[in-house]
């Protein structure tokens, strides 16, 4: 495993004392979870939801075959947020028809942990996911603030979202390093968490180099 943390110099406002760690295993992490969606929330595994997709395991980790009671969750939680949304997409092959806007985030728990669910991709009518530079933004923006309110200030993990099925065109850095400019933006209005762990898979530790973005965090708290 690793496990590096990374501490905010003494400049930066007390709201970033930890701000960092990289670790191996998003579900063994303690603390609450960050789980990238659709705009859809769909939950249909396989035919639209992949298994080996974080949400994937995220579904069949906790929820196992009760897709209908993480449904119902996630309904439960739109409605508590009065989430209002943008159509009823009929031409939808599959999954849920109820399209929500781009950056809608919720929180559910489950297991003494709780869940923070974001909208940043946006899902065809073939039921493909595609996301953008600009839609994981607005949907990182819209995660801290459900943190805020949501967190209690509890540790957080997340993976590094749109690295995956998302197709976003940009690299694992280039996102890793968006989701760190956002973070530390947005850390410096209010605090979001007491600690961010974003977690890397063991290629990732040897692609990425931790000088370089220890140099680019130092740079954005200066």
């Amino acid at each position: 495993m690793l496990s590096i943390e990374k501490s905010s110099p003494n400049n930066v406002k007390k709201a970033l004392s930890e701000i960092l760690f990289f670790a191996v295993g998003l579900f063994k992490e303690k603390s609450n979870i960050v789980i990238g969606f659709s705009n859809y929330f769909d939950t249909q595994i396989p035919e639209v939801i992949s298994p080996n997709s974080i949400q994937g395991q995220f579904e069949q980790l906790y929820y196992k075959d009760n897709l209908e009671k993480l449904n119902t969750d996630i309904f439960n939680a739109l409605k508590r947020k009065k989430c209002q949304g943008i159509r009823n997409n009929t031409e939808k092959i599959n999954g849920k028809k109820l399209e929500l806007p781009i950056g809608t985030s919720i929180s559910i728990s489950k297991n003494d942990c709780k869940f923070f669910l974001t909208a940043y991709s946006k899902m065809n009518d073939r039921c493909m996911a595609e996301s953008s530079i600009e839609f994981l933004t607005k949907a990182l923006s819209e995660l801290w603030n459900e943190v805020r309110v949501s967190g209690q200030c509890n540790p957080i993990a997340m993976p590094v979202l749109g690295s995956g099925l998302a197709r976003i065109l940009a690299s694992k850095k280039d996102l890793l390093y968006l989701i760190l400019l956002s973070f530390i933006t947005n850390s410096k209005e209010q605090i979001i968490t007491k600690k961010l762990t974003i977690v890397l898979n063991r290629n990732d530790k040897d692609k990425l180099k931790l000088n370089e973005i220890e140099m680019f965090l130092k740079n954005l708290q200066g």
